[in-house]
This record gives C-alpha cells, structure tokens and sequence, in this order.
C-alpha cells in the first residue's frame, strides 16, 4: 500500500516535470511568434 502510494507519487512528479517542460517550450515559442508580429 505504501509502494504504491510512492509509485503514484513519483508518476505525478514525472508528470508534472514533463508538463512544466513542454509549458516552457510553449511559452518560449509564443515569445517568438510576438516578437516576430510586433517587428514587422
């Protein structure tokens, strides 16, 4: 019970991690895409 309730933890912070990552690689890109808009 107690594996388990780490394993769900470690699933969530995986997760987690990999969200925060790809919300990064969002917001960098729509950085970009206003940066582009606002020079022309």
């Amino acid at each position: 019970s107690l594996a388990l309730a780490g394993t769900i933890i470690e699933g969530a912070s995986l997760t987690f991690s990999v969200l925060t990552t790809i919300l990064d690689a969002l917001g960098s890109v729509s950085r970009k895409i206003d940066v582009g808009v606002y020079n022309e």
